[in-house]
């Protein structure tokens, strides 16, 4: 999907304009793969990952860093559509794709399942304001030289 999303905005580009797309946000039962997971995804929340047995607690969790993510690239893909600024929207996918990448490899231990329940709690979510921060910080720079 994450790869799907970053195809459109390349077609924007080329003047071919799309529509933004939330990823999480799904009110029928979604099957949606990160990573090599399958995410069961329905009504904005991830209610399970296959092979998983993970706990409501560690499920809101991951839902809480999925979904602030989304909704980044959501605007930022709106943003990008109208004003194209496409540096942030790019940014934002990559953001989505680093996290799911932790809990992939959080699902690769021994017992996947505690190792998750476990970590999933002390795993970072990217600063997204700081993120946009850097960024127009350099741009900055940029301007001055």
């Amino acid at each position: 999907m994450i790869e799907r999303l970053s195809e459109q905005n390349r077609n924007r580009r080329n003047g071919n304009l799309s529509q933004p797309e939330y990823i999480i946000n799904r009110n029928n039962l979604t099957i949606i793969t990160f990573n090599g997971l399958d995410y069961f995804v329905k009504n904005n929340r991830v209610i399970g990952i296959r092979g998983l047995d993970l706990s409501e607690e560690v499920l809101d969790q991951i839902t809480a860093k999925l979904v602030l993510l989304d909704n980044v690239q959501y605007n930022y893909s709106e943003r990008a559509t109208t004003e194209y600024d496409n540096r942030l929207f790019l940014l934002s996918l990559k953001m989505f794709s680093s996290t799911t990448r932790d809990i992939a490899a959080l699902a690769k231990a021994e017992n996947p399942s505690l190792n998750v329940e476990n970590n999933i709690a002390k795993m970072r979510l990217p600063n997204v304001d700081r993120a946009l921060e850097n960024q127009n910080t350099q741009t900055l720079v940029q301007l001055n030289k």
